[in-house]
């Protein structure tokens, strides 16, 4: 629930093409929300040439 973030701390919406957390940062953003999609998602990101990272630390890949 956006109402129950707080508003101080800048959220950030991510997903595999952009589109999905573009949508969602539609939608906290209308609720008041700090939101920052990453545009092009995660795809453009490992094109980019940045890394991308497991939650155990292991080098990941998007698919």
């Amino acid at each position: 629930d956006p109402q129950d973030h707080d508003a101080a701390v800048p959220v950030v919406a991510v997903c595999r093409s952009g589109k999905r957390s573009g949508v969602a940062a539609g939608r906290l953003a209308a609720a008041g929300v700090t939101v920052y999609n990453l545009a092009g998602g995660m795809q453009a990101w490992q094109e980019a040439g940045q890394p991308v990272v497991r939650d155990d630390a292991t080098v990941g890949t998007v698919i």
